[in-house]
């Protein structure tokens, strides 16, 4: 375990988490936008 985190193993995955939350609320986000968009068609 010393050696993994010597060698920046928990820093990676911190950073690989913190990537993968913010795509996810980006995509969230254009989804919204798409899907507000698409309601006039409905009428």
């Amino acid at each position: 375990v010393r050696r993994l985190e010597a060698g920046g193993l928990r820093s990676a995955v911190a950073d690989a988490v913190e990537a993968a939350a913010t795509r996810s609320r980006q995509l969230a986000a254009a989804s919204e936008r798409a899907d507000g968009d698409d309601d006039e068609d409905d009428v």
